[in-house]
């Protein structure tokens, strides 16, 4: 059904060029955490938490045949929180799979999860061996390589691109472009993130673009990849609306907890309040900005792509009992 509320593609004060670069650094700082936020009761798991089951769902027994690039990473957002998720499901599921020879539940496999990654990264992390692990790549027309390097610290699947990244013309080569921290030998990487098709990823970034650059986009992914997934954390509703309108109270609620190393985010939160006023401003222009899955397979239809051998699909769920819903957007070459 569509939405009541029409589209409309206002701008983004994140977006000016006249927005001063350490606040838009902050900006985005709170929005990672949002990812990775949960708060019981309100929330069935976080938000990057929903994102890595809807792809292990979505995939399910090619999950781990791609490497997945996000085209849109900006200082790094939720693709560090996913990978080590979506990771540490696999080695969890085939350990426990190889153990006792049955398959385990998502939510088992979640909480095993948990228990191998509070190891740290040193190797025993999922997927070390380069057997059944994934790779990501952040990549950005902008790109981040410091915010970006110091997230790969963390994880030898996570890598990036440290050049600008134009998602309307991604090179045939991309990967041939990488920085890693990985402790395994540079040749041995590559090998293995070249070996499996790219599957790309949109995180909270596709409502950035115009309709001409969506289809571009689009059309650019359908030549150039074996699978998409573009993920939003709202849509054109009243309880979307809403959910956006708590975050500026959260934020005064927590910033204090988990940025207390930081004087500027507090100075910007709490003295003056421009980085909770950002938030909000520009998460009701993200809902009114956000396209239905039906909106979207217009754009998929006018792009002038070849879409013969795909399989797409759509849908939405509960990330907040506001009423705030993931939507996504999938394909998947057959």
């Amino acid at each position: 059904m569509a939405p009541l509320i029409p589209r409309v593609h206002f701008f983004e004060i994140d977006d000016q060029p006249w927005f001063p670069s350490f606040l838009r650094a902050r900006v985005q700082a709170a929005l990672t955490f949002f990812w990775n936020f949960y708060l019981p009761i309100m929330q069935p798991c976080a938000p990057s938490t929903l994102v890595s089951r809807a792809l292990h769902r979505l995939l399910g027994s090619r999950v781990a045949s791609y490497t997945y690039v996000d085209f849109c990473a900006g200082a790094g957002g939720p693709t560090p929180s996913i990978e080590k998720a979506l990771n540490a499901q696999l080695q969890s599921k085939g350990s426990n799979a190889s153990s006792n020879g049955t398959s385990s539940s998502l939510a088992e496999v979640e909480m095993n999860a948990r228990v191998k990654f509070a190891r740290g990264a040193n190797g025993s992390a999922a997927g070390g061996d380069g057997g059944s692990g994934v790779d990501f790549v952040l990549t950005d027309i902008a790109p981040h390589p410091t915010a970006w390097s110091k997230a790969a610290e963390h994880s030898e699947r996570l890598h990036y691109v440290p050049s600008p990244i134009d998602a309307s013309a991604a090179p045939e080569n991309l990967l041939s472009d990488l920085t890693t921290l990985s402790p395994l030998a540079d040749g041995l990487t590559q090998a293995r993130l070249s070996s499996r098709p790219p599957f790309r990823l949109f995180f909270l970034a596709f409502h950035h673009f115009p309709d001409p650059l969506a289809r571009a986009i689009l059309r650019d992914t359908f030549r150039h990849s074996h699978g998409f997934g573009i993920f939003e954390l709202q849509d054109r509703s009243v309880g979307g609306i809403l959910t956006v309108l708590t975050l500026g109270p959260l934020m005064w609620l927590t910033t204090w907890l988990y940025f207390w190393r930081d004087p500027v985010m507090l100075f910007w939160t709490y003295v003056v309040p421009v980085v909770p006023f950002v938030i909000v401003f520009d998460g009701v222009v993200s809902c009114l900005r956000t396209r239905t899955g039906e909106e979207i397979g217009m754009l998929v239809r006018e792009c002038g792509a070849d879409t013969e051998g795909w399989r797409l699909r759509d849908g939405t769920e509960l990330h907040t009992r506001t009423g705030g819903r993931m939507t996504w957007y999938a394909g998947v070459r057959e």
